[in-house]
């Protein structure tokens, strides 16, 4: 291999000596002319068949040049190897010496976008553990039940899984959206309607031959404009269930045996959900101050290409330096999370005893959500390394959801090595629910 010599230039660029070694230069010279020669068309002489002491004289700078690109394609790898990885793009090449008893020369490389990670000390997670009610127990059995249940009407208050018709319109900034909805049923909590509204109905509580009047703000063709939707509730039945026997479980559930192994497995489910949502939550806290105290480095080759993808050559082109400047400014503030987040994600990786990624994620998969849900996902997840495109665009989401659940657990497991995850207290499932949401409204 040339001899190599890599030194910083700043904190996003290195710069390279090679010294091709004499004995490696006839393989260098010869594949520049191998390049050279196909393209080469001399009179007297068919395409790419004249004698190679001509091409040498005709075509001396193309082949000095051929003979640098791939001394560099040959030192690739070992410069790769001695900085760590981590290299972006070529950048440069400088102070070039190709003659009888030399091959040396300079390049410059970027390196890939990167993040030192700030300080430890001031980061803490609490493991939370579920205190099972009674009552979440016994809405998460009927949920499972819902598709046995039967409705009657009754004129008492709704709950979550009772089936409510309604009359309905929708109103965007005063004005009538489409036209009203005389008569529509729909059970409360399946997520045909706005959540924010059916929990305003299960608040209330709501009878029938009420009136509901809730609005937001939302974006529509990228403004913003006033969401209102009036609804009258026409009829309330309740959700009846079948009675919970050991025959009943052993013919719809057949995997559960018994009303005891049916209760175990939604245990265990509530049990996952809490963890995973504790895991978010304390996660997301934990990189909200460790973004504060670390660095971030973006090349500008890389922020230029990002630019460049957003927005088009064409557009780039014509914008102001200052405003290009701003523009990627915005974009490397934008990407600051995910980087920290890989960071974390590749340290924990460096810890698995050789498991490839994929192995891990099929492993969390099929730990979280089941063996037939784990080969679902793996489906989507090889396609999308191996470049297919997936046209469907909810198995992407569907793929990219799973993904931000492993990578939380990553970054979870991450602070766990480095002692900073300490035993919190118990909570209800609602309790930590609420704190989800005022989370999610601070960001």
């Amino acid at each position: 291999m040339p001899a190599i010599e890599i030194s910083s230039v700043d904190n996003t660029r290195i710069r390279v000596k090679v010294d091709l070694k004499q004995e490696e230069r006839p393989a260098v010279e010869k594949r520049a002319l191998d390049t050279v020669r196909p393209k080469v068309k001399l009179d007297g002489f068919r395409k790419g068949k004249a004698p190679d002491y001509i091409i040498k004289q005709k075509y001396a700078s193309e082949i000095r040049e051929e003979a640098l690109r791939a001394s560099i394609a040959i030192a690739y790898p070992e410069i790769e190897k001695k900085q760590g990885g981590g290299l972006y793009t070529l950048a440069g090449v400088e102070e070039v010496k190709i003659e009888p008893e030399t091959f040396s020369y300079k390049v410059l490389f970027d390196l890939s976008p990167y993040a030192k990670i700030g300080k430890l000390k001031d980061i803490s997670i609490r493991e939370n553990t579920m205190e099972i009610s009674r009552e979440e127990l016994a809405e998460e059995e009927r949920s499972d039940l819902h598709r046995f249940a039967t409705f009657q009407e009754t004129e008492s208050a709704p709950l979550k899984g009772d089936r409510l018709t309604v009359s309905y319109e929708i109103w965007l900034d005063e004005t009538p959206y489409g036209n009203p909805v005389p008569e529509r049923a729909f059970v409360l909590g399946d997520g045909f309607m706005d959540t924010e509204f059916e929990l305003q109905i299960l608040r209330k509580p709501a009878k029938k031959e009420d009136e509901f009047r809730f609005e937001k703000e939302i974006i529509q063709d990228e403004r913003k404009v006033k969401y209102e939707l009036l609804v009258t509730i026409l009829k309330i039945e309740k959700a009846v269930y079948p009675d919970l026997t050991d025959l009943f479980v052993k013919e719809h559930f057949p995997e559960d045996k018994d009303i005891q192994g049916f209760r175990d497995r939604i245990r265990s489910r509530l049990e996952k959900e809490f963890n995973r949502l504790n895991i978010d939550i304390e996660v997301s806290e934990a990189l909200d101050t460790l973004e504060k105290q670390s660095e971030f480095f973006f090349p500008d080759s890389y922020l230029q290409d990002r630019l460049i993808r957003f927005t088009g050559e064409g557009y780039v082109a014509s914008l102001p330096e200052n405003e290009k400047k701003e523009i990627k400014t915005a974009i490397a503030k934008t990407e600051q999370r995910q980087l920290l987040i890989d960071t974390l994600v590749r340290k924990t990786a460096e810890m698995s005893d050789g498991v490839s990624f994929r192995n891990q994620f099929e492993n969390f998969m099929k730990k979280e959500f089941g063996d037939n849900t784990a080969a679902f996902i793996m489906v989507f997840y090889d396609e999308a390394v191996s470049g297919k495109k997936q046209e469907n665009r909810d198995y992407n989401d569907l793929l990219n959801e799973m993904l931000g659940l492993f990578y939380n657990q990553l970054v979870f497991e991450y602070f766990q090595s480095e002692g900073l995850v300490k035993k919190g207290k118990k909570m209800s499932m609602e309790e930590l629910r609420k704190k989800a949401e005022s989370v999610r409204k601070q960001n």
